[in-house]
């Protein structure tokens, strides 16, 4: 039986699916190739990202003949103008009431003038159109004042006010730029941003001045709110933000090229975990914030952000057949969020129960779109011998862990050659960095963190920064090394540089945590920020899945309300955009739980806006209380690792302490260990400016 029918089938036996009625369509558009754009506006990820959405979608049981690829070098149709207009037609013709219409654009966007004399141009409250290019893009018409077959911003809301009128729910998810300034990468680092600069389409700059807008602009392809069907819009960035595409997933070898959001997307659904649309938006900030970038501030609006992600309150099985050959492999790697150590039960059929499983593999080596296992005892059961895997048998996901190794580059080409930096490199990398798992790579192997090297400072830069010219690392962490004209000790330098990774993968790694339970439940405990202002301008309530501007001297006032029916213990910590952990609360002894009805509040959190600026967090970690336990109090995750006491530690408090300290390589164990089912995070994202 064809296996995305399968799927398709055991979304239904679960009771996942919409009425029977109804169907799941999907369009995929990624323009990667501009024939008529200058080389560095070419991209590699689009085609990337919709293979990779495919992918993912078959899992969630969209059926493939519903799903439309129009995609330069995987479709046999290109992503013209046209192409891309009959396709969208065809999708609001098609729908019916109760469908899941699913569209997704990548590859590069922009703007141009809007017509004051449409009605379509006098909504633009900024007088200009967002607009997507397609393959067959063309200069400014001047006569016709517009982009020649550019998408526009119109356009796509007049299609999908057609589909939601009909009754259809509408999923749009569009990752391309906005923004009134490029930034570009380098060949070597492969780090490019979608968005075409007006003016290299001919547009004159005069044409394109906007003005401060009068009203909240409504984005690229954001229909009426009176939509019958319901919708649901995710964008890569702001009108005035970049968005990058890079080599992903860091780190690893087999890395592609992706837009950062798309598959920030594509691996929240891939996780298969029930969530609604705003909890995959806090999920989506929070890895951008396990990356450290700050360039770009998605943005999520809709009717329905409270509803279930595809109308599945319950996962799909992940879950994929064996392939026959030594070792068993599977069809399923990185891309499909498959981690390396990764624990898989063993299944005589695609139908059948967990707890019939034959036995465990383990996932010991990870590509891309594939991974090979191995036999592991696991869940008090013995290793199960190769010979008893069968054609037939399907391997079904019951853990990844998280990935808590660094990967990071040096580049050196700006330090002189007799740089005092580099053997204290050596002596670091020699001895290796307390309390940080971390892995030396090439530059071009997708790092981490780059340690750029330059005659008086060291930078550690993330992904979204590697590749930058100077302008771009304004407020780029890192130190001088010389000082006064004297260069720095080597033992001092190798400590400082130690000191900034252990912090780097520190708030990475708590991030990353706090991304995968960024979906669970809360246990009960509500909590609710208000924005209190320096300048005298309105109070505002701060959601999680909305990124709101604070300025220095602000004030963030922070109420918890426990309204489950079991105690919580409760600890809040502060990110910085300088990679510092502050815990906010409990300090000083504070009793730290919170007894059903119960509320605690915290007013004075000050926002510093000094020497570092960018996306700041505030993560809100609440643990149920067990029966004659100690209160959970991890508020040592704000101290530096070398005053830490160590006692008798629960299952949290070694999941965090992995996190933070890397302490699963002390317990000789290669699986960090994972939050329990009593644990919650909740995670709140600032943009902060002076």
């Amino acid at each position: 039986m064809n296996t995305h029918r399968l799927a398709a089938m055991l979304l239904a036996l679960a009771g996942l699916a919409a009425p029977a009625h109804a169907e799941m369509r999907a369009l995929l558009v990624g323009v990667s190739s501009y024939p008529t754009l200058d080389k560095r506006y070419q991209l590699e990820g689009p085609r990337n990202d919709v293979r990779l959405m495919r992918e993912v979608l078959l899992q969630r049981g969209f059926p493939a003949a519903q799903i439309t690829l129009l995609a330069d070098g995987l479709s046999e149709a290109p992503p013209t103008r046209d192409n891309i207009l009959a396709a969208l037609d065809r999708l609001a013709g098609a729908a019916q009431p109760g469908d899941t219409v699913f569209i997704h654009f990548a590859g590069h966007g922009s703007q141009q003038p809007a017509d004051r004399n449409t009605p379509e141009g006098r909504d633009e409250p900024d007088g200009l159109n967002e607009i997507f290019l397609p393959l067959d893009v063309g200069p400014w018409d001047g006569t016709v004042r517009t982009v020649k077959n550019a998408i526009v911003d119109h356009e796509l809301r007049a299609v999908i006010d057609r589909m939601t009128d009909r009754g259809a729910f509408v999923w749009g998810v569009f990752d391309a730029c906005h923004s009134a300034t490029l930034v570009r990468g380098n060949d070597e680092t492969q780090l490019r941003y979608r968005r075409v600069d007006p003016a290299d389409l001919g547009i004159p700059k005069t044409a394109v001045t906007a003005t401060k807008p009068a009203a909240r602009k409504p984005p690229l392809g954001e229909p009426k709110l009176t939509a019958r069907g319901g919708s649901v819009f995710f964008y890569a960035a702001q009108t005035t933000e970049i968005t990058p595409e890079l080599e992903l997933p860091p780190g690893n070898p087999q890395h592609e090229a992706h837009g950062l959001f798309s598959y920030m997307v594509a691996r929240a659904l891939a996780l298969g975990e029930p969530m609604s649309y705003r909890q995959m938006s806090q999920y989506v900030l929070t890895q951008y914030g396990a990356i450290s970038d700050s360039r770009a501030t998605p943005l999520f609006t809709g009717t329905r952000l409270d509803a279930a992600v595809l109308g599945q309150p319950v996962p799909p099985v992940r879950q994929w057949a064996l392939l026959p050959g030594s070792p068993p492999r599977i069809a399923a790697g990185s891309l499909s969020m498959i981690a390396k150590g990764a624990i898989f039960a063993i299944v005589p059929g695609p139908l059948a129960k967990t707890d019939s499983a034959l036995g465990y593999l383990r996932a010991t080596t990870i590509e891309p779109a594939s991974a090979e296992l191995e036999a592991v005892a696991y869940a008090d059961r013995s290793a199960l011998p190769l010979n008893a895997l069968q054609p037939g048998h399907y391997a079904r996901l019951v853990y990844s862990p998280p990935d808590y190794v660094l990967h990071v580059a040096v580049d050196a080409t700006a330090c002189p050659r007799d740089c005092a930096v580099l053997p204290a490199l050596a002596q670091l990398q020699a001895q290796g960095t307390p309390g940080t798992d971390i892995q030396w790579v090439r530059r071009g192997e997708g790092p981490d963190t780059l340690v750029e090297l330059h005659q008086d400072r060291v930078l550690f830069l993330p992904p979204t920064q590697q590749g930058d010219d100077a302008a771009g690392k304004v407020g780029a962490v890192g130190f001088a090394w010389v000082q006064k004209g004297k260069a720095l000790s080597q033992a001092e330098l190798a400590r400082r540089i130690g000191e900034h990774l252990h912090a780097i993968a520190r708030s990475r790694n708590l991030l990353q945590l706090a991304a995968r339970h960024a979906t669970s439940r809360s246990n009960g405990l509500q909590v609710t920020l208000k924005h209190l202002p320096a300048a005298g301008r309105a109070v505002q309530a701060i959601s999680a899945d909305r990124v709101p501007l604070l300025r220095g001297n602000d004030k963030v006032a922070l109420t918890m309300t426990n309204t489950g029916p079991v105690s919580l213990d409760v600890t809040l910590l502060y990110a910085d955009a300088s990679h510092g952990i502050e815990a906010l609360y409990p300090h000083d002894g504070d009793n730290n739980r919170l007894d059903p009805g119960s509320n605690q509040t915290i007013d004075d959190i000050e926002i510093v806006a000094d020497t570092v600026v960018g996306i700041e967090r505030v993560l809100v970690i609440a643990v149920e209380a067990g029966k004659r336990a100690e209160r959970a109090d991890f508020s040592f995750l704000g101290q530096p690792a070398l005053t830490l006491s160590r006692g008798k530690e629960s299952d949290d408090m070694t999941a965090l302490l992995d996190a933070a300290f890397a302490d699963y390589t002390t317990r000789g164990t290669l699986q960090p260990a994972a939050l329990s089912g009593r644990a919650g995070i909740q995670v709140f994202t600032f943009n902060v400016q002076r």
